[in-house]
């Protein structure tokens, strides 16, 4: 039982640190632009300046779900 905690912290510990030593996620995808889609609303990610961004869906249109600046880290 307790191997399978050591497993599972190494490989988290080592998905982070992927992360921070490449500048960006572990799966090798850049970090979203604002009105890129998303899969997931309510996820949150950071653009290349590291402000954090939010999936929601449009106002207007169809309501897709796209990345948007949270309302305090809008770019000034």
């Amino acid at each position: 039982m307790r191997t399978r905690y050591f497993v599972a912290a190494v490989a988290t510990a080592g998905g982070v640190a992927a992360a921070l030593l490449t500048g960006g996620p572990a799966n090798g995808q850049p970090p979203p632009g604002p009105g890129q889609s998303c899969p997931i609303e309510g996820a949150t990610s950071r653009d290349y300046s590291g402000r954090m961004m939010w999936c929601a869906p449009t106002m207007t249109g169809d309501h897709d779900l796209v990345w948007q600046y949270s309302p305090d880290n809008l770019p000034s």
